[in-house]
């Protein structure tokens, strides 16, 4: 067989040599040299072979790297660093060289972009977890034979937690049921659309909790500071301290306030007033002091009343943004981070 087996020439069913199970053809990888033109193994089996292959040369203690290899792409003896390395093969690299692999993938991910007609099946059983699932439960791809992710979407946020922040699924499940299912700060309930994302320190990159994207993104625009955090708060008390002023209630020489004759409306502010607003300010960020020459300079707003309480810098203006300006929340935000200290 030359040109290997045409599609419509493969069997409907197969029977898998290891696991002895009949499957449908799209089960198994295409093989040229194969009389049925298919692997005798099917993909689940292939893999799980592959990966108990590549655990066993992954624990070895050391890998002797050879000088010179021959590539099983062009077929030419080339040097070491000509290669990728691969510890979970037996020799440390990549049977391909580096020239090769680009060329084979380019080439594959091209061919399957211009096909006219991408035909995703209903069902497709995952390598991660072995789970027969709706086509729905895959990420589309394609650059892929069957138009789908070669994993579920469950599986590769399960590697994705594991490669970035090295949280164990047994971690993450007992933080999210030890967290209610909720997000730690603002306590809204985890949900399909809302999933959980891992806050981890940034010094130490140890995992924390368990967050969900406003107040993750709103904490790290805050910069993970206790210190920032709590100038937000006071910054926000004094703003709704002078709102109130404004709305004719309690003066705010009763509360020790000095009067901010800056305090106008947002809409309509005209650049010569935010100018004198910066200057009043030192240009300085009203919560975390950073200097505003040359800096995007943002006009936090009180959103009830539309009156300007300052000018912030970009992170923090997106950070006490996203908690809502809600003290409350930052004050759950500052005990939240004390945890961990």
């Amino acid at each position: 067989m030359t040109e290997g087996l045409l599609i419509q020439d493969l069997p409907v069913l197969k029977t898998c040599l290891k696991c002895h199970v009949e499957k449908s053809s799209a089960e198994f990888y295409k093989r040229k040299t194969s009389s049925d033109g298919l692997h005798s193994r099917c993909k689940v089996c292939e893999s799980e072979e592959e990966k108990i292959r590549r655990k066993k040369n992954s624990s070895r203690e050391t890998v002797i790297l050879p000088d010179r290899k021959r590539c099983s792409g062009c077929g030419l003896e080339k040097g070491s660093d000509c290669f990728c390395k691969d510890i979970a093969r037996g020799d440390g690299l990549n049977p391909y060289c580096r020239e090769c692999s680009s060329k084979e993938m380019r080439a594959w991910s091209e061919k399957n972009i211009a096909r006219d007609e991408i035909v995703v099946p209903d069902f497709k059983t995952c390598p991660g977890c072995k789970i027969e699932k709706s086509c729905f439960e895959f990420c589309r791809a394609n650059n892929k034979t069957e138009g789908l992710s070669f994993y579920c979407r469950g599986c590769i946020a399960i590697h994705k937690r594991e490669s970035k922040y090295g949280v164990t699924e047994e971690w993450y499940r007992a933080t999210l049921a030890a967290q209610g299912g909720a997000c730690a700060i603002c306590k809204l309930v985890f949900t399909k659309n809302n999933p959980p994302c891992v806050d981890h320190d940034h010094l130490t990159d140890e995992p924390r909790g368990l967050l969900c994207h406003m107040c993750n993104s709103s904490l790290g625009h805050l910069r993970d500071s206790i210190f920032v955090i709590k100038s937000a708060i006071e910054y926000g008390e004094k703003s709704s301290v002078l709102v109130a002023d404004v709305l004719g209630r309690p003066p705010i020489e009763s509360l020790g306030v000095n009067h901010n004759k800056n305090f106008v409306r947002w809409i309509g502010l005209s650049d010569d007033k935010k100018n004198e607003i910066l200057l009043s300010q030192g240009f300085l960020c009203k919560i975390c002091s950073t200097d505003l020459h040359n800096k995007r300079a943002c006009v936090d707003h009180c959103h009830k009343t539309g009156m300007v309480r300052g000018i912030l810098c970009d992170c923090c203006n997106l950070g006490f943004g996203g908690f809502g300006d809600s003290i409350e929340l930052l004050r759950t935000a500052v005990f939240y981070l004390e945890k961990y200290q």
